[in-house]
């Protein structure tokens, strides 16, 4: 459910003065992807081959961190997810990520499978 910018402003301000500061953090998180993207990306740099890339985050409000996707992709615009990275929405830090060793296995898979399909 979406809300118009003027109802969630006045939501907020009608929220006790500790709780304002948390939903305006909360806001902020949200607003910081591109960050998110570049932390995710570094770290799959460092660990894998150069077709693999970091897709569009999502955040979980659950674990207050970014799911961003690692993605096997060709130049042909085929590919596809084979795992993910989580970061933490405060520190930027990677706070679990699917294990190395099971996103080299699915690439290698979708690049058979994209191979055949050609």
């Amino acid at each position: 459910m979406s809300y118009p910018a003027n109802d969630l402003i006045e939501t907020v301000k009608a929220l006790p003065a500790e709780r304002q500061d948390e939903v305006r953090e909360f806001i902020g998180l949200l607003g910081m992807s591109e960050e998110i993207i570049a932390v995710a990306l570094e770290w799959i740099t460092e660990r894998l081959p150069d077709r693999y890339c970091a897709g569009e985050p999502r955040f979980d409000v659950q674990k207050l961190g970014w799911r961003v996707p690692v993605i096997l992709s060709y130049p042909d615009v085929s590919g596809g997810a084979v795992g993910e990275v989580i970061v933490d929405a405060r520190t930027h830090e990677i706070i679990s990520h699917t294990p190395i060793a099971e996103l080299r296995d699915k690439g290698r898979k979708l690049a058979q499978e994209l191979s055949h399909a050609r």
